[in-house]
């Protein structure tokens, strides 16, 4: 996507040049954030993913990097669809994205299927870059944070008994994050009042993950809807992360509301 407006303003950052990194909103498909190294092994067999330039590990799978058909379109909808043969991902799947706009907002579902012979592991997820400025404050209750490492994968998982607000209603510019929320809790909502502005975002039951991505002087920052939490491929114990039978399906979707202030 590279833009998301309601009456006029920008909802989610417009889109800023020609990289994945620079769109609007981006989906994420077959697995969301990193793994490690870009390596892991299934059934004794070492797949080695490639990385961008300047990437430590791989990132967000093939769905953001890769062009899409068109499938269906008209003024309030469109439905794309994407073939991914088996390469370094050695799994052939077949995903979809459905966007309609509705009367406050729009409505994202991604679906996925495993067309492969094997059990596929298989994450969804939706990236959104977000407008900041000094007032804007995001808000989403869950019960646990993954702390990052230096590494930038997750180190150590902090749970509490009952979902809370981990910014404790603080505005975004107040700290610089790169972590995964989990155990979400109903929608998540930003907040920009010095624009008269709110969304509000509700995630589908599967993505009850929520990685936040606030960079250090930037305009932007990103909340990302998401079925697991990074690198979740090398903790099997850990929910999330599903493996798709043969013929399997996996679907997600993301209500996007707009309201005034």
């Amino acid at each position: 996507m590279t833009s998301f407006h309601w009456r006029g303003q920008p909802v989610f950052a417009d889109v800023r040049g020609d990289a994945p990194t620079d769109m609007a909103c981006v989906p994420l498909l077959p697995f969301a954030n990193r793994i490690a190294r870009g390596r892991f092994t299934v059934a004794g067999r070492e797949i080695v993913l490639p990385r961008l330039d300047g990437e430590a590990h791989a990132l967000h799978g093939d769905g953001w990097l890769s062009p899409w058909d068109v499938v269906d379109i008209d003024r309030d909808h469109a439905t794309l669809s994407f073939h991914h043969p088996a390469d370094n991902w050695p799994w052939r799947y077949q995903a979809w994205q459905e966007l309609r706009i509705t009367g406050d907002g729009y409505h994202h579902t991604l679906r996925l299927i495993n067309l492969g012979e094997t059990p596929m592991p298989a994450g969804l997820g939706l990236h959104p870059w977000l407008p900041r400025t000094s007032a804007t404050v995001y808000r989403g209750l869950h019960r646990g944070r993954w702390q990052m490492g230096d590494d930038q994968l997750p180190r150590e998982l902090i749970e509490l008994p009952a979902p809370q607000d981990w910014w404790h209603g603080a505005p975004v510019a107040s700290q610089i994050s790169d972590t995964c929320y989990t155990g979400r809790h109903g929608h998540l909502t930003i907040n920009w009042p010095d624009r008269g502005l709110a969304l509000a975002m509700a995630p589908s039951a599967l993505l009850s993950f929520t990685h936040v991505y606030v960079p250090a002087a930037a305009d932007f920052f990103c909340v990302e809807p998401v079925s697991h939490s990074p690198d979740a491929i090398h903790r099997p114990k850990e929910p999330g992360l599903v493996w798709l039978a043969p013929g399997e399906a996996l679907a997600a979707e993301v209500n996007f509301r707009v309201f005034a202030l």
